[in-house]
């Protein structure tokens, strides 16, 4: 089988613009990953929003996410916990994604919670206490656990 370099260079302007593509593809996909997550939740397709959820927060994609998106997932786990998928787990997943989202900006997380309607403040809010960061030097001061030194 012969080519001439007319089709051989037709071929690969193909599979030039066909990779090119891919990759433009790829890189949406990213930033509307939460928005088909809630697409599929709202559709009444849990198991997919569930997946799409997971692979946010176990995917590379996680750290490029922005505060909204984080925010909104976090939502979107606490709402997937409601409908009888794992609650554990997807509350666990909606407090990380709440946390890496006050670690970025604490003013933009309170923003966002104060637009959610009733029902969804009373989902998130439970899920910034799980957030905030534990500072353990408050909790373990020696001298309000043990009165007498002799038990270090």
């Amino acid at each position: 089988m012969k080519l001439s370099l007319k089709a051989l260079a037709l071929t690969l302007m193909i599979l030039v613009a066909a990779s090119a593509s891919f990759v433009s593809c790829g890189g949406d996909s990213v930033s509307d990953s939460v928005g088909y997550a809630e697409e599929a939740f709202n559709d009444g397709r849990f198991a997919k929003a569930q997946a799409l959820c997971d692979s946010l927060v176990l995917g590379n994609s996680f750290s490029e996410l922005s505060i909204d998106q984080l925010c909104r997932l976090s939502l979107l786990f606490a709402k997937l916990g409601e409908n009888g998928a794992d609650d554990e787990a997807n509350t666990a997943f909606a407090a990380y994604s709440l946390r890496r989202a006050l670690t970025l900006d604490k003013d933009s997380v309170s923003i966002f919670t104060h637009s959610l309607s009733m029902d969804d403040q009373a989902r998130f809010m439970p899920l910034t206490v799980l957030a905030a960061p534990v500072d353990t030097n408050a909790i373990f001061h020696a001298d309000s656990i043990f009165e007498d030194e002799s038990v270090y």
